[in-house]
């Protein structure tokens, strides 16, 4: 059996074109699933994103340290800081009010948003995202502290401490402020304690 196996080797090392290597069983499984070869570093992961997204990416990782899991398109982090899940993509979404520009980290809470709220929400910012039958809210934007900021004033329309025109406003107002060197609570972290059961879709 060992001879057998020796000469079927042989010949296909024979057959095998100058400079090949034969096939690893990992190289065949993704060959036939079309499957990439993943990356082997995050560093290796990053080279090829666009800057935005990878100085985005570099934020996450100096601030909650290595991903849960992470591919060639997306690093992955679940239960970190105040967040059941963040996700930093190498292909972002076009920003609404800047369309060249690009939002590249989105970032889950655990939160019921009623139904009575969920218009509100949508005539206030379409970066939020709230989904009543996971009980997921999430906001995409270019960092932690938009998100921050987003999701704040969702809590604030939620609890009815604000309509939708006075948290756009008040949107507007705070990223001049921090544009010009102050701050603000709201996008200094959360200003209310989300639930986060641990459901969110991992």
């Amino acid at each position: 059996m060992n001879r057998l196996f020796t000469a079927g080797l042989l010949v296909l090392l024979l057959r095998a074109p100058a400079g090949s290597r034969l096939p690893q069983t990992a190289d065949v499984a993704r060959a036939e699933t079309g499957e990439r070869p993943p990356a082997a570093t995050i560093d290796d992961t990053l080279k090829s994103w666009p800057e935005p997204a990878r100085r985005s990416a570099q934020l996450m990782l100096s601030k909650y340290g290595p991903p849960t899991r992470f591919d060639d398109s997306s690093l992955v982090w679940l239960h970190n800081g105040p967040w059941e899940k963040t996700v930093a993509y190498r292909d972002g979404w076009p920003q609404y009010k800047n369309p060249d520009e690009q939002d590249y980290l989105r970032q889950v809470i655990g939160y019921r948003v009623p139904e009575d709220k969920l218009e509100a929400i949508m005539a206030f910012d379409p970066r939020v995202e709230a989904d009543p039958s996971t009980n997921e809210l999430a906001a995409r934007s270019g960092s932690e502290r938009m998100n921050f900021l987003l999701l704040n004033l969702t809590d604030d329309i939620v609890t009815e401490k604000r309509d939708a025109a006075n948290a756009k406003e008040f949107l507007d107002k705070t990223n001049k402020l921090t544009a010009a060197g102050k701050s603000s609570p709201y996008v200094e972290g959360l200003m209310f304690e989300p639930p986060n059961e641990k459901t969110v879709t991992p």
